[in-house]
């Protein structure tokens, strides 16, 4: 048919969201140093492996956690880490971990009364 337009997925993407084409890579730029740093953090940066995927969906329908925090949990578990500090009540729920929050501590560490 003339003057008929197909859409591809890119040109759709591309016509649809134009603002998101040109904004993504200034942002990526800007995220580089940040990255470089990481591996100077003294972290150990773990893969996510199918079988914690899956194990993530188990914990998602046992515990009524959302996606990410199933993976957290499903993670926890499988590198055997029993303690979490979350900044919300989100994992309160959950059996087999300690959950530790800032309201936990007893006193607080000042100059004046250190804690030791």
């Amino acid at each position: 048919m003339p003057g008929r337009h197909v859409h591809t997925k890119t040109s759709y993407l591309k016509n649809k969201s134009s603002n998101y084409w040109d904004w993504k890579p200034r942002s990526l730029r800007g995220l580089k140093p940040c990255f470089c740093q990481i591996p100077h953090m003294s972290l150990t940066l773990v893969p996510l492996m199918l079988a914690i995927v899956q194990a993530s969906a188990a914990v998602r329908t046992r515990e009524g956690l959302l996606t990410s925090d199933s993976f957290v949990i499903a993670f926890m578990r499988a590198q055997g880490l029993p303690q979490l500090a979350p900044a919300n009540g989100d994992f309160d729920r959950v059996g087999g971990i300690a959950i530790y929050k800032p309201a936990d501590l007893e006193r607080q560490d000042t100059p004046e009364n250190p804690i030791v």
